[in-house]
């Protein structure tokens, strides 16, 4: 099955702004999130994908997931 228009949800600002600018050269991000963001990019280049903000409260289970662990 393939995917041609992907969601993608996150609680964090940064990379909500530069994913929906859409140019990771002039809007780079955190450095922290650079790999992630190409692996993203690279991904998604030829669909028609969405990114959507949602609140963090409305994140708990996986805002608790990613700093439980180092």
């Amino acid at each position: 099955m393939e995917v041609h228009q992907p969601n993608f949800l996150t609680d964090s600002n940064v990379l909500a702004k530069v994913m929906v600018k859409k140019d990771p050269i002039k809007h780079p991000g955190h450095w922290s999130i650079r790999p992630n963001l190409h692996r993203i990019f690279s991904y998604i280049q030829n669909l028609d994908a969405r990114v959507i903000k949602i609140r963090r409260e409305n994140n708990k289970i996986a805002h608790r997931f990613a700093h439980c662990c180092p």
